[in-house]
């Protein structure tokens, strides 16, 4: 895939939780375990929104740095679902515009994600909320289950874009999904509406211009990002092992390269530096 892509796996994980909630209202599987309930204004890492009036369960994401699901039981065999993720693009994608992103994202999403139970009926569209427009495709889904056959969802999604996503270097996705059974008209998309009106993100903190680290055994002092001409030094096989999982689990989680920056102080780290006090 040449666009941008969420964390390998979290899909699937996130389409078990909500069909699972749905097969239980529908009686098809036993009590789970009450996770934590919330109403009205959330916060999650940079973001903040407010929720629809209910009990809305809150469950992490995948990962759960980059992401956030909320389920709403209503009884008769229907559950609402809101996952909303922040999508931070490889290096390579830096400098295109939000169609480009959106239509990247579109794509992987329709025609080469894997998953379980197929996604049909997409169309993509804009929609209007308080006066902006955001892209949006819908599409249809059964979960495939012996005991409830009948179990369907219509879905959305939107994507977000700040004013300042060059520099911020993130975007955000909603996906809502209205669980019901099968043949049931679909509703819920409005309170959509009311979440995305509502969602703001925090300024970007900025990170420091330099960092000094110190090796407490030998008293060695240096500073990051690393400056032209600085001399590489030697380091264990054990070290570099874990600097390569170092970097393929950064990779895996935020869906981009280290910044030298990040490189260079946890290369240190794993040397036996640590950070002095600003």
């Amino acid at each position: 895939m040449t666009g941008t892509r969420r964390e390998s796996g979290s899909r699937e994980r996130v389409l078990l939780r909500m069909a699972t909630l749905f097969l239980a209202a529908l009686g098809g599987c036993g009590a789970l375990p009450a996770p934590p309930v919330a109403t009205g204004a959330v916060e999650f890492q940079e973001m903040r929104f407010t929720l629809p009036a209910g009990q809305w369960e809150r469950s992490p994401g995948s990962p759960p740095s980059s992401q956030v699901l909320f389920t709403l039981s209503q009884g008769g065999g229907r559950a609402q679902t809101l996952s909303i993720w922040r999508v931070s693009y490889p290096n390579n994608m830096y400098g295109l515009a939000p169609e480009r992103h959106t239509t990247n994202m579109w794509n992987y999403e329709q025609y080469e994600k894997p998953r379980p139970s197929p996604w049909v009926g997409f169309e993509r569209s804009m929609r209007t909320i308080a006066g902006k427009q955001y892209p949006i495709m819908t599409y249809r889904w059964h979960y495939p289950s012996a005991s409830n056959p009948e179990a369907e969802a219509h879905s959305i999604l939107l994507a977000y874009f700040p004013n300042d996503f060059r520099l911020r270097e993130r975007f955000y996705i909603f996906q809502w999904t209205d669980l019901h059974p099968s043949g049931a008209k679909q509703q819920g998309w409005e309170w959509l509406d009311q979440v995305v009106a509502s969602f703001t993100v925090g300024p970007i903190a900025v990170s420091p211009a330099k960092v000094t680290l110190a090796n407490p055994k030998t008293g060695e002092s240096v500073t990051c990002p690393p400056q032209e001409g600085m001399v590489t030094r030697m380091i264990t096989r054990e070290q570099a092992e874990q600097q390569r999982a170092w970097y393929a689990e950064f990779q895996k989680t935020h869906n981009r390269l280290p910044t030298p920056m990040e490189g260079c102080i946890k290369g240190h780290e794993i040397r036996g530096f640590v950070r002095k006090p600003e």
